[in-house]
Parts: structure tokens; sequence; C-alpha cells
């Protein structure tokens, strides 16, 4: 399990476009509220499209990271369809971005669009400003039309935490309501459908659990503290020597931790396990 670490607040910054043409047009606080589908409204550029078009959405994270930054998610879009590039940029200075990654806007399982990238440990970068910059290609055509208007979710970074978990439950859970009249006759009201996982890291050793630096314990209180959490509950195949960018997006998510096992170990064994329970965010 990788899941996001430090409680960070994030300020959206200046949009920038590859003619300078494109728009924020709603609140950008949308943007770094932890809810995907409270979108922010963009107008992408105006004029002739190709693959060299692009729209760049930077954000600024406080306090600065001292620890690698390794999650990263661009969520909640809207009118920007799977297949398109989008590349993350990060530096010191909104000013003096580079280039750190490339992905593609992918229909995640809850039906969204976006994009994820997850480093592993040692592959991340410690900077305080970021951005994701959306290119009109898909590998194929330009299918943003000039001047559309569109929307996008939320905008993410955090460093991480990376646990080996024994035993990970996913369920859907459907809170639709049925009504029912006095005849019999039942009426579905359909509300959003959300994941919620329940996962047992594997039994650690005393030092690690509760007594050294960086333990569970310390993990808990973090997770706690956080707005929202990014998890990705199983980051790779089984057999990978790392993390796999195919299987990230389809066990990812932002949720919240809604509930913890106690840190208790039987003297024979001194090997502590934890249980862990997470709501997803939509």
């Amino acid at each position: 399990m990788i899941t996001s670490r430090g409680d960070y607040a994030r300020s959206v910054e200046a949009l920038t476009s590859s003619n300078g043409t494109a728009a924020y047009t709603s609140n950008t606080l949308n943007l770094v509220d932890c809810i995907p589908s409270t979108a922010c409204a963009l107008t992408w550029t105006s004029g002739a499209q190709s693959s060299s078009v692009w729209v760049q959405l930077p954000w600024r994270m406080t306090p600065a990271p001292t620890i690698e930054c390794r999650v990263f998610a661009l969520l909640g879009l809207v009118g920007i369809p799977a297949g398109v590039r989008v590349e993350l940029y990060s530096g010191a200075s909104i000013g003096a971005l580079t280039q750190r990654s490339a992905t593609e806007v992918v229909r995640l399982p809850n039906g969204t669009y976006g994009a994820w990238i997850v480093r592993d440990e040692g592959e991340g970068w410690t900077h305080e400003y970021w951005a994701w910059r959306i290119y009109n290609d898909d590998g194929d055509t330009s299918p943003i039309a000039a001047s559309a208007n569109l929307l996008v979710g939320e905008l993410y970074a955090s460093p991480a935490w990376q646990w080996d978990v024994g035993r990970w439950d996913t369920k859907v859970v459907m809170p639709h309501i049925i009504n029912r009249a006095n005849s019999g006759a039942a009426r579905k009201v359909k509300r959003d459908s959300y994941r919620t996982v329940d996962l047992t890291i594997t039994p650690q050793d005393w030092q690690t659990a509760m007594a050294g630096e960086d333990t569970l314990l310390d993990m808990l209180y973090d997770l706690a503290q956080q707005d929202c959490v990014a998890i990705v509950p199983r980051p790779e195949n089984r057999g990978d020597a790392g993390v796999n960018a195919d299987v990230v997006p389809r066990t990812a998510m932002l949720a919240d931790l809604t509930d913890a096992g106690g840190l208790a170990a039987d003297a024979a064994s001194d090997h502590y396990p934890l249980n862990l329970s997470f709501e997803e965010f939509l």
C-alpha cells in the first residue's frame, strides 16, 4: 500500500497555455478541496488546434515538502477524454518548472476520467510548485475543440507512506433509496456509488510498529490529520519489481480514514498487524 503523507495546503496559481488564451471561468478553490466532483470550469485555448497546444494548471504546496512527493492525481475531468496526454511539472518557483513525468487520461473505475502518477521510493521530487500540463493530443487526433468549456476537479501531489498489505477488501457501496408506494410499486432514487477499502498491514516488529522513527503509530496520527488521503492499496501486479503505471489507476482513490484497529500482539511473536478502513471521496 502507498498512501499520502503530511497535511498540506494547496493554493492554485495562474493558469497558462500555449497561446495565452485559456482561462479559468469559475472558483479555483474547487481544484484543491479534496472533492473531485466539485469542479472548476475553464475555457480551452482559442485558434487553430494541434497536438502541440496545451493548458497548464499550476499550484503551490504549503509548507514546502521536505520529503519527496510520490503520489500525484488529476481528477474529475469533463470534456478531456481518455487517451489525452498529460505531463507533470515541478520546481522551486512558479517560473522554473521542469517536466518530471508523463501519462495519459484514463477512465477510472467509478466512471470518471483522470490521471494518476505514483513513483517508487527514491524516484519522487521535493518541490514546492507543481503543475499538470494537458495537451490536445490523444495520440491520434486533437480531440478538444477550440474555446471548449471543460471541467477539472482536483490537482494533487503528496509525499507517501509505504507498507506491505496482507489483506485488501474493496466494496462498492450503493446508497440508493427505494421509495415504495402503498400499492407496493417501487421507485429507485439513484445516488452515486463509492468504494470502501478494508486492509491489514502485515505484522511489523515492535520497533517498526511503535518505537522507532516513521512507525505505524506515526502514520496513524498523520492519516487522521489529513483533509483527505490518497491511497493506492495495490500499486503493482504480483511479481512486479515496483509500481505498475497500468495498475495504479484501477486501485488509487482519494479517501478518508474512517477506522483503525489497535496495535496489539502477543508476547511470543511481538509482531503488530494494523487494520485500516477508508471511504472514497467522489
